[in-house]
């Protein structure tokens, strides 16, 4: 983008550059420090803190939940 300046990208051109990238950066040391750095393996169940789920606080609200002719509601916790 920087050596050609208001030149449009296009769906062919995006999986060509895609493409050239992924080739450049899919190696077995980046997957290893994926599931690493996730704590999946080796297995880290404390790889994530409170902190790191605060953001979906925002949408914990009653699920409805219909039960016959009346409205049950569930949260989360249940």
């Amino acid at each position: 983008m920087t050596m050609h300046v208001g030149m449009r990208i296009s769906p062919y051109d995006q999986s060509e550059l895609f493409g050239t990238a992924y080739i450049n950066i899919a190696t077995m040391r980046n997957a290893l420090a994926g599931f690493s750095s996730t704590g999946i393996w080796p297995f880290n169940p404390d790889v994530f803190g409170p902190e790191d789920f605060a953001a979906s606080q925002i949408t914990d609200e009653e699920l409805p939940c219909h039960s016959g002719n009346s409205l049950i509601h569930l949260t989360s916790a249940d």
